[in-house]
């Protein structure tokens, strides 16, 4: 998809994926109560289990190995699918073919995965090599919430050249709605640590609260310390969102911009299922837009979440997946990703058939974030690779 983006949007895309290590979910309530039995809330599976009894609910700290474990592997999978060959332009057209097949966003999707084939093919033409690592091989990065902090602190670690500390749990990381205080341990945590670090922004945040946590996170005011992560429906966000951006350019902070229009856009299916509106996270995406047109701030991001199990259905759009598709994949909440591969797909086309394909990912810029990710200590600890955690 990004290979798509970036053909459409001309202009390069930074691969951020909330995946080898999310298994902590926040909750609001402690406890939840079902047919008159009250037991502890499930908290992630490196806390709990999700199984509704007393065994499973309990707080299990082995947990965390397991999550570490299957972090580790799932790093090791990307590292080989990133540099392996599999990442290679030339396989645009082979990439995704699952959720392509007899669609109407899945031909919009080849169409421009075609165009990419023909641009490659007159290049090799022209003599220009495609062999080149740029070519053949992808950039991932991963991210999570830093939530257990535990987990986090066992997995940091001091770069021996610079002296600075780096979460090596993840590459990206950031603070929630429900973990933001300013005298809280996150925000504690998180001011020591060298990682890009992500605010998770709703309707609920006051401006001055904002510009004083910015202050908190990156003191120095470094350009691609700090991405604002905006989660509010479009409503609240015309509403909302103008204050925050004035109220930070105003106090001269560098942030980078990026809005979830997967969150605040929430509704109750029939069923009972919880689902989005696929026109409504189109609005939120593009009033966003709209909005730092009219305030400008820096470089803006959106994300494209995808499921790569065809179960898990939290939206439906112009692919029309209707109330029998929601009865019949049901699915368990659990910290997986929040969209379904064809509507992925078809905000895609979307985009690069509007010509806005330029904010629909983190962009990448040399002051910007690409510039903490790529400095860090992860040739040494390649993020969860041979970490020792006996020392911890």
């Amino acid at each position: 998809m990004s290979v798509v983006l970036m053909f459409g949007g001309q202009m390069p895309v930074v691969k951020v994926g909330r995946m080898a290590g999310q298994f902590a979910k926040p909750r609001s309530d402690g406890f939840e109560e079902r047919n008159g039995l009250k037991l502890p809330s499930y908290r992630g599976d490196n806390i709990n289990g999700d199984a509704f009894n007393g065994e499973s609910r309990l707080p299990d700290p082995h947990r965390m190995i397991r999550a570490y474990s299957q972090s580790a592997a799932t790093l090791n999978l990307l590292r080989a699918f990133a540099t392996g060959g599999y990442a290679a332009m030339q396989r645009v057209a082979q990439w995704n073919l699952d959720f392509t097949e007899n669609s109407e966003q899945g031909d919009r999707y080849m169409e421009l995965a075609h165009r990419v084939d023909e641009a490659l093919g007159f290049m090799s033409a022209a003599g220009l090599p495609l062999d080149h690592p740029i070519m053949t091989t992808a950039e991932f990065w991963t991210s999570h919430e830093c939530l257990l902090l535990p987990y986090e602190q066992a997995l940091t670690r001091e770069d021996s050249t610079t002296g600075l500390y780096y979460d090596c749990s993840a590459h990206f990381l950031w603070v929630g709605e429900r973990t933001r205080q300013l005298d809280g341990a996150h925000v504690e945590f998180l001011r020591g640590i060298a990682n890009p670090l992500g605010i998770k922004v709703s309707d609920k945040m006051d401006p001055a609260e904002l510009v004083r946590l910015i202050d908190i996170l990156n003191p120095e005011n470094r350009a691609g310390r700090i991405t604002i992560i905006t989660r509010m429906g479009p409503e609240n966000m015309r509403v909302k969102l103008p204050h925050l951006i004035r109220a930070v350019r105003g106090a001269g902070q560098i942030v980078t911009w990026v809005t979830d229009p997967m969150h605040g856009n929430t509704m109750k299916a029939p069923c009972g299922l919880k689902t989005r509106s696929f026109d409504r996270i189109l609005h939120g995406r593009y009033g966003h837009r709209r909005l730092r047109h009219h305030q400008p701030a820096r470089r803006p991001g959106h994300p494209v979440p995808v499921e790569h199990r065809a179960r898990v259905l939290p939206l439906h759009g112009r692919s029309r997946a209707g109330r029998h598709h929601l009865q019949a994949h049901r699915a368990r909440r659990l910290p997986a990703y929040q969209a379904f591969s064809g509507e992925s797909v078809e905000v895609i086309a979307i985009s690069v058939r509007r010509g806005q394909a330029r904010v629909c990912i983190l962009q990448r810029h040399p002051d910007l974030v690409l510039q903490h990710l790529a400095h860090g200590p992860w040739a040494k600890y390649n993020s969860l690779w041979g970490i020792d955690l006996s020392d911890s």
